[in-house]
């Protein structure tokens, strides 16, 4: 959800206090936000159309509101104080004010609901084009999903109201996260354990999800990184092990999902690299050479799928705060005598945002690509790296 526009710049001080909360509940907290702000907005321009400007300093009833709507937002947070949450809110109204009242509120940024709420009450003409996903109700598989990108795009799509079908080799974090977007968000999941680098593995999966769902809308693949050593150490187990898990995985997701999307005329194929794809990065030869021939399958199917309405595009990852990053810093660590918090503090050195990404930013270009909003996009690599790839 994109955040309120703002036309003056002690607007809103109550969302801001919002954004300063945990990370863990910031996505349900701004939905309530946003909420509340245009609640204020409503009452603003009915007093300013009557040329009252003292009605509108603050919005009556706040408490009332406020509890109506934690009875609402009740399913979606996990392991909180909703009294505090509350509390907080009710503070964060009483600064509900517009300082200035030569100009009117910039709806331009608000949420498709909060916009049609506005515009249906019937005192404003509003003509922005929200940015509304159009993934509610449709089917995501997304694998590898216990932890790390995956998780975060399992989450991702759920939030946008779709359906998942998630899998993994372990069945308990996976099944933690099956729970997770059932209470936060309400939508049906299937779980599965297994490896994706086994063909009739995912062939069978994806069969069950089919057979649940009745439809599949899109697909990530996603599989864990081979391991970091110099080409000389490497062996031939090694690089058939690569194959299998991050190409020929890919392959085969792709041989069973794309005649169901096909049925359907419409489809997101969304593969799962690395920054490696693009700039290969220091003893990571095995995913810098098979990763790379997944650019080579993305552009093919791109060309002889799109008459079917199906779009396939890859994700590239830069350095990003996942269990994978933490393994890369303890072998550099130990080949260097550094320790990984060195390593991990150089690599933010070289990227020009200075830091690593969030597993949740990635999942976030992840669902953009799967959207109706980028049903022209097709073939591409998009690299989410914080600039660091130097290449034009």
């Amino acid at each position: 959800m994109g955040q309120v526009g703002r036309d003056h710049e002690n607007f809103p001080a109550a969302h801001d206090q919002f954004l300063a909360l945990d990370d863990k509940f910031q996505r349900s907290f701004q939905d309530i936000a946003d909420l509340l702000i245009v609640m204020t907005m409503l009452r603003y321009d009915r007093s300013f159309a009557q040329n009252d400007s003292g009605k509108h300093a603050a919005l009556p009833g706040n408490k009332l509101a406020i509890n109506q709507w934690i009875q609402v937002l009740d399913r979606h947070v996990l392991q909180t104080n909703v009294l505090q949450f509350a509390a907080c809110v009710a503070r964060g109204c009483a600064h509900f004010v517009y300082p200035f009242l030569s100009c009117g509120p910039n709806y331009s940024n608000l949420p498709g609901l909060y916009i049609a709420l506005i515009r249906d009450s019937g005192k404003i003409d509003i003509y922005t084009r929200p940015m509304e996903t159009g993934l509610r109700n449709r089917v995501a598989i997304v694998a590898a999903s216990s932890k790390g990108i995956g998780r975060a795009t399992a989450l991702a799509f759920a939030a946008e109201g779709a359906n998942l079908a998630i899998c993994a080799r372990h069945a308990e974090p996976l099944n933690l996260v099956a729970e997770e977007a059932r209470r936060l968000y309400g939508v049906e999941v299937y779980t599965a354990t297994f490896d994706v680098a086994e063909d009739a593995s995912v062939r069978r999966f994806v069969d069950s999800v089919h057979s649940k769902f009745g439809r599949i809308d899109v697909c990530v693949t996603n599989a864990g990184g081979p391991p970091a050593k110099p080409f000389a150490k490497t062996t031939i187990a090694e690089w058939d092990s690569a194959y299998h898990l991050n190409l020929r995985s890919i392959v085969s997701f792709a041989h069973a999902v794309l005649p169901a999307m096909q049925q359907h005329r419409w489809g997101r194929f969304i593969t799962i690299t690395s920054i490696a794809v693009k700039q290969p990065v220091l003893e990571l030869v095995l995913s810098n050479t098979v990763r790379t021939g997944v650019l080579g399958l993305v552009r093919s199917l791109a060309t002889q799928y799109g008459p079917d309405n199906i779009t396939i595009n890859n994700v590239g990852p830069g350095y990003t705060a996942t269990d994978r990053v933490k393994e890369l810093a303890q072998s550099n660590a130990q080949a260097t005598g550094r320790t990984a918090t060195d390593y991990e503090a150089e690599i933010a050195k070289g990227i020009p945002l200075r830091r690593l990404a969030k597993p949740e930013e990635v999942a976030d270009a992840i669902v953009w690509l799967a959207s109706e909003r980028a049903a022209y996009i097709t073939g591409q690599t998009i690299l989410v790296d914080g600039g660091a790839y130097r290449g034009l």
